[in-house]
Order: C-alpha cells, then structure tokens, then sequence
C-alpha cells in the first residue's frame, strides 16, 4: 500500500484502469493530464508505460486518482463503448505516447491517428503517405507496437489487395474492429468474412516463422534507426545552412 501511495505522488505517475466492452476486456491508462497512453485488449497491467509508472485505480484505493483523472478515464471507456455500439465514427480524446516508441514509430503513429473511419491502408501505402516510401517493414513494426489501439487504428492497415493482413492482437479482433467500419475487399465482401486458417503447424514451422518473425523485426528495427539517423543528419546540415545564410547576411 505504501509503495502504490509513492507511485500515485509522482508527478510522472499515470493511471489504469479495466473495463469490460464488446470487444472483450480492454485496458487504459491515463497521464495525469488526462491523455490516453495505453489501450490494450486483455487484463494486461503493465507496471509502466515507459519511464512513467502505473498505478491501477482498482489495487489502490488510499491512491485514488484525481477527479480530472478519473473524468478522462470515464472518457475513454464511454467514447470506445460507443464506438463498439457503431455510434461513434471519430475520437476526441487527447493521446500522449511520446513516451515510448522511437521517432520512426511514432511517425507512423501520427500517421494511423489521420485515417479516417473505414478507411484502410496498406504497409506500402502508409510508409508512403509518411514520407518514408520503402519503408513498409519497419511501418509493420511500428504497428504492432501500437499502445493505443482502437484509438491509433492500427487495425485499419491490411494486406496488398486489400487483404485482411496481420494484428498484433489477433486477427478475431481485427474482424471484429474492421466490421464495426464495414471494411470490405475488392471484390466487395466484408473483411470480416475472410476466414482464419485453423491447419496445425509444426514445431519445425513454428521455430522457422518465431527466427523469421525477429530477423524481420531486427532489420525493422535497424532501418527505424537509419532514418532516425538520416533525419538528424538532415537538420543539423540546415542548420548549418541556415548559420552560413546569417552569417553572409550579416557581412
């Protein structure tokens, strides 16, 4: 109890809470500025979301949250429930997740939080749309690394064609998050519709797709950095350039 009370004083502290929807259980987190920092299917309680830590509403009643706190938690559940209903197309909560992730991601973030309701896209479409064209690996990484779902609609990202793709949280929710949106492939048929393989795979094709599923995030990973990087590059030489103006200017 004294270490949620310690927890729940820091300034960097945010808070948790569950709740059922739908979808099935989902859990959200809060700064103590009221912006949405995580949002996951499950009882998932992550200790931090970062650096900053978490105190969940429901362990600590001595560490109860604000009333603002606890207005923008009420918030977010009444606004997914809504949406869950099909009576919500757009969110209005304010989102905080420059505490986690690199620069790259969320690049990629900014760039899921502008697709509209129904719309999707695909991993070539949106490394396009966000300047970095080639990059769809690393656009796939950054989306199963989403904090927020629903709300940064990573779900709203399928396959070339138009087909249903992958989900970080299961492709069951995503039929489920993309018939809310009455997606539908190219020849017109729900998303929804597309069914799940069930065939039974080896060990052998286990192990072979969990070593390809970390190369690929490995090189994932390392692009992100190399255009991390390459975007630094680019702003200390315009800065430079910028200094060199001046400085003729000046003479």
């Amino acid at each position: 109890m004294a270490d949620a009370k310690a927890r729940a004083a820091s300034t960097s502290a945010m808070y948790g809470t569950q709740f059922s929807s739908p979808l099935g259980e989902l859990t959200a987190a809060v700064t103590q500025a009221g912006a949405l920092a995580f949002l996951k299917f499950g009882a998932v309680r992550p200790q931090a979301c970062g650096t900053h830590p978490v105190v969940w509403c429901d362990q600590a009643a001595s560490a109860a949250p604000a009333a603002p706190v606890a207005a923008a938690l009420a918030e977010v559940q009444r606004q997914v429930l809504e949406y869950c209903a099909g009576k919500r197309r757009a969110f209005d909560l304010p989102v905080d997740v420059d505490h986690v992730g690199t620069d790259f991601q969320r690049k990629v973030w900014a760039g899921l939080q502008r697709l509209k309701f129904g719309e999707t896209v695909s991993y070539k479409e949106l490394a396009a749309r966000i300047g970095q064209p080639g990059a769809s690996r690393a656009v796939g990484n950054a989306n199963g690394k989403n904090q927020v779902v629903i709300v940064i609609p990573c779900h709203r990202v399928v396959g070339s064609g138009r087909q249903l793709g992958g989900f970080s949280c299961g492709l069951d929710k995503k039929k489920q998050l993309l018939a809310i949106e009455q997606v539908r492939d190219i020849r017109g048929v729900p998303l929804a519709s597309t069914p799940t393989a069930k065939r039974k795979t080896s060990a052998s094709e286990h192990a072979t797709k969990a070593r390809a599923e970390r190369e690929a995030e490995e090189e994932a990973e390392e692009l992100e950095e190399a255009v991390d990087d390459l975007e630094q590059v680019q702003a200390t030489a315009a800065a430079r350039k910028q200094r060199g103006k001046k400085k003729k200017t000046a003479a």
